[in-house]
């Protein structure tokens, strides 16, 4: 079964941000993710987090993800990010998977 991670950005320095998606991508690939989508957020429909940039992630588990997520080089660049902006970032599963 696919996971994914959905993650939202308010970004008030694009240039640490841009560093920070050049970098991000292969430590992803190299825990078995892949990227669904990026995007700059057109407008935020409901809700009140001011979001510039978004991003879909798939792994093929939650482990793989969450290993991702705690692996010693992206806690390290997560600085980048969190120095940087706003963000959101949330584990997902899709209801009725048939995978």
């Amino acid at each position: 079964m696919s996971y994914y991670l959905i993650g939202m950005t308010n970004t008030a320095n694009p240039a640490a941000m841009k560093d920070y998606v050049e970098r991000v991508r292969p430590m992803v690939e190299n825990h078995g993710g892949q990227f669904v989508l990026e995007a700059a957020i057109e407008q935020v429909m409901e809700g009140a987090f001011p979001a510039t940039n978004g991003v879909v992630m798939r792994f093929d588990s939650a482990e793989a993800a969450q290993r991702w997520y705690s692996s010693p080089e992206y806690i390290e660049l997560k600085k980048v990010r969190t120095d940087n902006g706003e963000s959101i970032l949330v584990l997902a599963r899709p209801y009725n998977s048939d995978e």
